[in-house]
Formats: C-alpha cells, structure tokens, sequence
C-alpha cells in the first residue's frame, strides 16, 4: 500500500528518508562497493547523513539548491554580465 501525502509540498520520499537523504546514502553506498568497503562507507553515510538532516533542518527550504547554484559560478556574482547586486557604488 503506498502511502498518499497530506499535502502537494511534501518532500518526496524513499522508505523514511527524503529524496536528498536518500541520494547521499546511495552516493556512499556505491563508492563503499567500488572501493571494496561497504560497511565502512556505510558508516559515514549514516554520520554524514545526520549532520546533513541537522544542518538542512536549520535553515530554509532548498538550502543546499541555493548553496549549489552560488557555488557554481552561475550565480549573478560569477556572472560578468550582470553587476554584482551587493556592491555599492557611491559616486
């Protein structure tokens, strides 16, 4: 039976963790395979992925979107077509 969500802005889900979560355990899991250390990579998996919950749970919604996007140069302060918005110019 699969559970319908109370409402349209629900995180998705993968059994109990969210979506975000849930990649971060499956990230580790696949190295843990390839480097031959399954339950060591597990291990930090669960850490990360509690530090992850209360780092996210801290701030607001889609964060870590926002964090990439700043990060990657896309934002208007790479940009050398759009003006830096928090330098002030006085003349």
């Amino acid at each position: 039976m699969k559970r319908i969500p109370n409402y349209q802005d629900d995180p998705a889900q993968v059994f109990f963790w969210e979506l975000d979560e849930f990649l971060l355990l499956a990230v580790f899991f696949g190295v843990g395979l390839l480097i031959d250390h399954l339950f060591g990579m597990m291990f930090i998996a669960w850490v990360t992925v509690r530090f992850y919950r209360k780092m996210r749970d801290r701030r607001a919604n889609f964060f870590v979107v926002h964090w990439l996007y700043w990060k990657s140069g896309m934002g208007p302060a790479k940009s050398r077509t759009v003006p830096n918005p928090f330098i002030r110019r006085w003349f």
